[in-house]
């Protein structure tokens, strides 16, 4: 399988819709069922969120907070340049990237700002030091690390790679959606990056840039089984790691979704 990249989704995306299909995800705690777990981060400032639905169940549901994170009266605000974040447990990691299918994950966040280069993280390490789930999202470079890896650029299984001067992301006052999407039964790995309209997508023409690639894993699947405190691992938001500048760039975070199932996969 070639790797596929497309910049403008409804401009290119045309042509290799046929080869997929998009499996839709819940992405309200309203819509939240058996594979996936859904938050809306709608809790005070300070406070942790808990999640709906999914595999997992009580302390495993619960995202802990840390740096005391704002909130703007209806959803949580990560400030650029400070280490706050939102901290799943190892069961709450394991039971997605464990899943006998893959899994997604998808953010819905808004007000990017700031001068730190990532935007928001999702990572999860395993004894071995390889992490079998590791997502990133940058101001100029966009990219999702699919699959175990022994540094944070190996292992890579797909990611979206935008320049600098980018002119459609991020842009100022919009929301977006950022979904990932890995299949272990076909190997297919996918990264989007669409405007959020509230709905979850049907189409790759309703995506601003996309990624496809094959999934390449360093050494197999593997538990999520080392939860490193002091690297700030496990988290949405800041991490004190040698990714980047350890912090993350300023947003609102309206939810965020974790299934243990894909959402894209050979039609």
């Amino acid at each position: 399988m070639n790797m596929i990249a497309i910049g403008n989704g409804g401009a290119g995306a045309g042509g290799i819709d046929a080869k997929y299909k998009i499996i839709p995800i819940p992405i309200t705690e309203a819509d939240a069922d058996a594979d996936s777990c859904v938050g809306e981060f709608n809790g005070a400032a300070g406070t942790n969120e808990v999640l709906v639905g999914g595999p997992v169940s009580g302390a495993n549901l619960v995202l802990t907070q840390y740096g005391n994170v704002g909130s703007d009266g209806t959803h949580r605000v990560i400030q650029d340049g400070v280490h706050q974040s939102f901290r799943g447990t190892e069961a709450y990691y394991s039971a997605f990237a464990q899943s006998a299918k893959g899994w997604t994950c998808v953010l819905r966040n808004k007000d990017l700002n700031g001068t730190f280069v990532l935007l928001q993280n999702l990572g999860a390490e395993a004894a071995s030091g390889h992490k079998p789930m590791e997502l990133y999202t940058r101001k100029r470079h966009s990219m999702a690390m699919i699959g175990t890896s022994t540094s944070p650029d190996g292992g890579l299984g797909v990611g979206l790679s935008l320049v600098g001067n980018n002119p459609m992301w991020p842009v100022a006052n919009e929301s977006y959606m950022h979904i990932y999407s890995l299949d272990y039964e076909s190997g297919l790995c996918f990264a989007g990056l669409r405007v959020d309209d509230g709905l979850f997508p049907t189409s790759l023409a309703d995506f601003i840039f996309i990624e496809v690639a094959p999934y390449v894993p360093v050494s197999g699947i593997e538990p999520v089984t080392t939860y490193h405190d002091n690297k700030y691992k496990c988290i949405l938001g800041s991490q004190a790691d040698a990714v980047g500048s350890g912090y993350a760039g300023g947003q609102t975070i309206v939810s965020l979704t974790m299934s243990n199932k894909p959402c894209f996969v050979p039609a």
